[in-house]
């Protein structure tokens, strides 16, 4: 965003009030935007998600997976990308909250162990991709 300002109006009684936010976009978001229509569309159940984790966790499904069938992430560089300050374990014990109640829209969530034994990795499906 390049400028913003506030558009009023006034009432019959001659008070003023908000009409409307006026933006000026920068040149390069105006591109992404509107030329090169280079946005992600959020399914709108995301709205309703009742936690912070998960509304992060549907934004990096979102713009990670792509048209991928499937992505697959570490579940300690996944509690990187999110931002958390929590212990690994506690994130762990949240994440599977999660997957469990499977709120996620429009991906399916699973935990599995790495290879022989390894970091557990955190698998993300489009729900339609599934059988």
């Amino acid at each position: 965003m390049e400028t913003w300002r506030v558009v009023e109006r006034k009432t019959s009684t001659g008070r003023k009030i908000m009409a409307a936010i006026e933006i000026t976009l920068n040149d390069w978001m105006f591109r992404a935007l509107v030329k090169e229509r280079r946005v992600l569309t959020i399914n709108p159940t995301y709205f309703s998600l009742d936690s912070g984790l998960g509304r992060r966790i549907y934004e990096i499904g979102r713009k990670h997976l792509g048209n991928q069938e499937i992505w697959k992430i570490s579940l300690d560089k996944l509690a990187k990308k999110i931002g958390t300050t929590r212990e690994l374990r506690f994130f762990k014990r949240d994440l599977l909250k999660i997957i469990g109640d499977d709120v996620i829209p429009d991906y399916q969530l699973s935990l599995e162990v790495g290879p022989r034994g390894g970091r557990p990795v955190v698998i993300f499906e489009h729900r339609e991709s599934q059988s």
